[in-house]
Order: structure tokens, then C-alpha cells, then sequence
């Protein structure tokens, strides 16, 4: 069954057959030298967990994360901003990476806007 990527582009979203499927999202706030391998490992994880069934992946980023404008070119097309997860009905999900550090209070605040519906 297929592994498919839902892009942050408007119109992108794909349809799944009905059953046997799931929608993980992922917010993925490591560095830029580990955002993409991160991203990687995550997806051959899915795939090799789900063999039969259809996953649609979401990916997000947290904008207040520092990026290189090349890493924030690279991520546009293919990740929402976290503030859109409210939003967003998925099955399963993970934050991966540790710039949120120890404490919820001191995640950054879109991420805790999205998680706890205030600032």
C-alpha cells in the first residue's frame, strides 16, 4: 500500500480508499543539518511499519525555529506551519527533535497554540 506525502501546496490533498489507511503528521523542529535525514528516517520507519495499509503523511514545521533560508526554501512546498495542526484530523503524530526543550511552557508558542488551543 502507499506512503504519500501530503504537501503543504493548496489542492494537494490526496484520497484515500476507505479502511484500511491513517494520517500521521509529523512536526519535525531539528536543525537544518538533521531536518532531512530526520524526515527520511521517519518515513522508511512508517513504510516498513504499514506494509499493508495506505499512509498519508503531513508534515510541519514550527516557524520559530532558527532555519537558513535555503532549509525554509527546501521545506515550503512540502510542510505546513504547525499552527494549521488544530486543524488537522490525524490518526497518530510525533514531534521529533529537541528544540522545544524540557518544558511545554517553553515550546515555542505556535507549537503550544497548537497544541493547547491558547498562548
Amino acid at each position: 500500500m502507499p506512503l504519500l506525502l501530503d504537501t503543504a501546496r493548496s489542492g494537494s490533498t490526496v484520497d484515500l480508499p476507505p479502511g484500511n489507511d491513517l494520517t500521521i503528521g509529523l512536526v519535525n523542529n531539528m536543525p537544518d543539518a538533521a531536518c532531512e535525514a530526520t524526515e527520511r528516517q521517519f518515513l522508511d520507519l512508517i513504510a516498513a511499519v504499514t506494509p499493508d495499509m495506505a499512509v498519508r503523511l503531513k508534515l510541519f514545521s514550527i516557524p520559530e525555529i532558527p532555519r537558513a533560508d535555503s532549509m525554509r526554501e527546501l521545506l515550503a512546498p512540502r510542510y505546513h506551519d504547525v499552527a494549521a495542526l488544530w486543524d488537522t484530523r490525524l490518526d497518530g503524530g510525533t514531534p521529533r527533535g529537541g528544540a522545544l526543550g524540557p518544558a511545554p511552557s517553553r515550546a515555542p508558542r505556535s507549537l503550544r497554540t497548537s497544541l493547547t488551543g491558547r498562548q
